[in-house]
């Protein structure tokens, strides 16, 4: 399903197994995050410099042929006649170059504000994955309006979502959200003692043959 967020299209839907997505994780490094404007746990070593070239970070292929799936479905939604994986490479045979990360949240953690834009990639779209997320207690993702935060000064009109400074799509356990990269987000600061635990990153054309 595709939803409108600021003008923009967002895919939400459901992982067809987020417990299973958990055990094949749960060998794979964190650090904390230095390289980002975020405090948490993660797995990247563009986030981390904890983690090293050996260290366990390789995403299941069962993880990335569902996020391929989603994926298409998205595009199809779209209809944009394209394919896509989230490899920097752009070949999705390749296994060592998947632009897939792990972020742990643990009581004080967060996220500020960022988008997935950079100069040196070519990114289609980003995703995020809620392996473990309760939504009456953990952190939410939330989504910024792009409009100059001056820029809608009627009250009434920043109570309706689509002129609402900042808003937070309806995300449980298992879901899966794909979106375009330079969409503002950040994430609450997280309170809870249990552990929040995504799977990020971004989609690349196929660029392979065959």
């Amino acid at each position: 399903m595709i939803a409108e967020i600021y003008g923009f299209p967002v895919y939400m839907d459901k992982l067809s197994d987020p417990e299973k997505f958990l055990r094949y994780i749960q060998d794979i490094k964190l650090g904390k995050s230095d390289g980002w404007n975020a405090k948490c746990l993660v797995s990247s070593q563009d986030g981390s410099s904890e983690i090293g070239e050996n260290d366990i970070k390789f995403i299941h292929d069962e993880i990335f042929d569902e996020l391929c799936l989603h994926g298409d479905r998205y595009l199809q939604e779209l209809e944009i006649d394209l394919k896509m994986c989230p490899n920097i490479c752009k070949d999705p045979k390749c296994p060592e170059c998947r632009d897939v990360w792990v972020n742990k949240y643990e009581k004080g953690h967060s996220q500020g504000l960022h988008w997935h834009v950079t100069e040196d990639r070519d990114i289609l779209f980003s995703f995020v994955c809620f392996l473990k997320f309760d939504p009456e207690k953990d952190a939410s993702f939330v989504f910024v309006n792009p409009i100059p935060h001056f820029g809608v000064k009627c009250e009434k009109l920043r109570e309706n979502p689509y002129f609402s400074a900042a808003m937070k799509p309806n995300i449980e356990e298992g879901s899966i959200m794909i979106f375009p990269p330079w969409m503002l987000h950040y994430v609450e600061t997280h309170k809870s003692e249990e552990p929040r635990i995504t799977i990020a990153g971004n989609f690349y054309e196929n660029k392979s043959e065959g």
